[in-house]
């Protein structure tokens, strides 16, 4: 069974059965069989579903922040926001298909040389957990409007959201397998990347992750996309407008409880406004609502799962201890769920 636990409360959400070989196998015959008649569907029938798929996305957008909000924990305001982020990217790609698949001339010594995009096959998306629709959504759709289809691998702590993305689809009138979702584990995919029914990979996750997913594509010659994490520097001069920067510097590291590879991860301060930059930095800091991702002035929900929250906790005393000098905020956090105080880390030594 693969599990939700709502991050804010430490409760069971709900069980989803783990898909078994056979189930997995059917699922890649109908992937299969749904491409070949996919790839012969006009662009324009195409462009029509994925505006209705928008529309869906729009009818059920509480549903989607709410099953966000308990599965994860990001708050209703990130959630809907996350959502319109969805139904702009579907219109817009939609509307800018022909534009994006046409054929695109080359200069070279022949004749005519052009490349031409053309359907692929079934594609496995293997997705994050952190912004769980608008990742699978920017994927998918692009690919769908190619003539691809696709299998969904979502993190498992996301089940929910995963089965609602197939409604979605499915709701929005694309044929049956068009769009897939595996209740699978990690260990799984690998055998599915070698399958000859799959033609590639798209992952966003961890440098862990997209290794065993580069590798398992490697060994193969399937092509697959990698968006992996950074340790983005946030850099701050004299000339900057403080306030400005102070503005975006909480946006940038604290946008989704921090959960986000674009996140802000490093802030470098010029030793001229590094006291000033601190105190405003700390403030507001401070005067972040931290609390339940339902209640609709909270800015801070809790980390994602228990596992997130026992490894922040161990990379932060492993700064400690190496010297690093740490100042908690001043929340009062509620008693039960994975929830951390926002922090600052000074004196970091190579």
């Amino acid at each position: 069974m693969i599990t939700s636990i709502n991050p804010a409360t430490e409760k069971q959400i709900e069980s989803y059965p783990e898909m078994n070989s056979d189930a997995v196998d059917d699922a890649l015959n109908k992937s299969r069989w749904a491409f070949s008649l996919w790839r012969k569907t006009s662009l324009s029938e195409r462009v029509k579903l994925v505006h209705k798929l928008a529309d869906e996305l729009q009818d059920r957008m509480d549903d989607a922040a709410l099953i966000m909000s308990v599965e994860m924990g990001k708050t209703l305001s990130a959630g809907h926001g996350e959502i319109t982020k969805c139904i702009q990217y579907c219109h817009y790609t939609a509307d800018n298909a022909r534009f994006f698949l046409e054929d695109e001339e080359a200069d070279t010594e022949y004749k005519h040389t052009f490349t031409r995009p053309l359907p692929l096959g079934t594609i496995l998306l293997v997705m994050p957990w952190n912004f769980p629709f608008w990742q699978v959504i920017r994927q998918a759709v692009a690919t769908i409007l190619a003539g691809t289809v696709c299998l969904l691998k979502h993190a498992s702590n996301v089940p929910g959201c995963a089965v609602m993305l197939e409604e979605l689809f499915d709701k929005a009138g694309f044929p049956e397998g068009v769009f897939q979702t595996l209740m699978i584990r990690h260990g799984a995919v690998a055998a599915i990347l070698e399958d000859h029914r799959v033609q590639g990979a798209s992952l966003t996750g961890s440098e862990r992750a997209g290794s065993a997913v580069a590798s398992a594509c490697g060994k193969v010659i399937k092509p697959c996309v990698l968006e992996l994490g950074g340790s983005d520097p946030f850099i701050v001069m004299p000339s900057a407008d403080l306030d400005e920067a102070l503005k975006h510097a909480i946006i940038g590291r604290m946008r989704n409880t921090g959960q986000s590879c674009v996140a802000a991860k490093r802030m470098i301060i010029h030793e001229d406004i590094y006291d000033s930059f601190k105190q405003g930095f700390i403030e507001r800091m401070n005067a972040m609502t931290i609390g339940d991702p339902l209640v609709e002035d909270t800015e801070l929900g809790p980390l994602s799962s228990e596992r997130a929250l026992k490894e922040v906790k161990a990379q932060i005393a492993d700064a400690v201890k190496q010297g690093a000098v740490l100042t908690e905020s001043t929340h009062a956090l509620p008693k039960t769920g994975f929830y951390l105080r926002p922090a600052i880390l000074e004196g970091i030594t190579p």
